[in-house]
């Protein structure tokens, strides 16, 4: 047993060393890496005991080692086990003199545990002091036209910002929802996309649902439809003569030749496709015409910022091939030149486009046009 021990007494030391020593032994047979001897001193080897370690241990020995570890843990178990048996003895007796039996017992502890997680979780709960109400005001424009005698007003209503989205358009969907049902506006995406929600907050045009709730509680927030045009209900306009101005200018792709139409794809290089940047994101939303003095006074003539930037959008386009028949249809003295560069549609526009600039090239494109219809006269 002493020699089994000191086998293994020599197997795990040199790994926790991570010493190697080659045996004196010249039979060449014993590779060591720290060899402790039965009764030598450490890094000498007693060749009268012959106990050297090798890279390897016998099945013989493994077994062995094996054995004593379970019996160890088998120790251990048993002692644990005879711990709990006393313990529950000793509840055992306690109850019978008591007259409580061990589950009770056990349920009670539990029923007394949950009670104390409760009272700590109410406990965190309580700490945090309530938020306190931030009471906004909104000032929406209301009128129904199927309502007889019903005049334009101003309808107040009160919100907590805690309970509401940061967004105007959130605002208006809480008081749809939460208060007053009848309350109508046009919204879809809720993310700038569809142009479905413009109307005018607070003295400017812009989409309800990128505009953020002014925080400030002592100041309302007033909301009324884009200006100028025939209200339907509410918050919704009358787009019917703008999409008409829109469809007037044929905002699509058109060839001279249409035997190829559908048959081959109309490619154009990376520079001509640029040009197409900051005029394709329109989302025809009407803040920018709707702001704009001029359309105004002459919506019915004037096309506006917003058609007459797409507009100059399929001008430019490198695949369209009617671009003077575009021009042409902007030559009276009304469709086009009724800007006066106010810009007051580039200041509002909530895509951060610039109508202003769109405008300024068609004339320049209008000029050359002119200049050259005349040279061919």
């Amino acid at each position: 047993m002493n020699a089994l021990l000191d086998r293994l007494h020599n197997f795990i030391l040199p790994l926790m060393h991570g010493e190697d020593h080659v045996c004196a032994c010249t039979c060449g047979r014993h590779q060591a890496y720290h060899v402790i001897p039965y009764h030598g001193a450490e890094g000498t080897v007693d060749t009268r005991e012959n106990y050297f370690i090798s890279n390897t241990m016998t099945q013989q020995e493994i077994d062995v080692i094996t054995g004593l570890l379970l019996g160890v843990c088998i120790s251990w178990f048993l002692l644990w086990l005879d711990s709990v048996w006393c313990s529950w003895l000793k509840y055992k007796r306690a109850d019978q003199q008591n007259g409580v039996g061990f589950l009770s017992r056990m349920l009670k502890f539990r029923n007394t545990k949950d009670s104390s997680r409760q009272a700590v979780r109410y406990a965190q709960t309580a700490a945090a002091p309530a938020a306190q109400p931030r009471i906004k005001k909104f000032q929406v424009y209301r009128w129904d036209p199927d309502t007889p005698g019903d005049k334009p007003r101003m309808q107040t209503y009160e919100i907590d910002l805690n309970t509401c989205g940061p967004m105007v358009l959130d605002a208006l969907i809480k008081i749809k929802n939460e208060m007053d049902s009848t309350l109508t506006f046009r919204r879809s995406c809720r993310e700038g996309i569809c142009g479905s929600c413009a109307m005018n907050i607070n003295g400017g045009n812009t989409l309800a649902c990128l505009n953020k709730i002014d925080t400030n509680i002592s100041k309302p927030t007033k909301i009324y439809p884009l200006p100028h045009m025939y209200v339907v209900k509410d918050l919704v306009p009358d787009m019917s003569n703008f999409y008409a101005q829109y469809k007037s200018i044929e905002p699509y792709l058109k060839k001279k030749d249409e035997t190829m139409e559908g048959k081959k794809q109309y490619l154009q290089s990376v520079e001509d496709r640029q040009k197409l940047d900051g005029l394709y994101e329109c989302i025809l939303c009407a803040c920018c015409s709707t702001s704009c003095p001029s359309y105004w006074w002459n919506g019915d003539k004037y096309l506006g910022p917003a058609v007459l930037m797409q507009a100059y959008r399929w001008m430019i386009d490198s695949r369209d091939e009617f671009t003077e028949e575009r021009l042409s249809k902007l030559q009276d003295p009304f469709s086009l030149y009724r800007c006066h560069t106010i810009m007051n549609c580039t200041k509002t526009c909530p895509k951060g486009l610039n109508p202003g600039k769109a405008i300024a090239e068609i004339k320049k494109m209008m000029a050359t046009y002119k200049e050259k219809k005349a040279a061919a006269v």
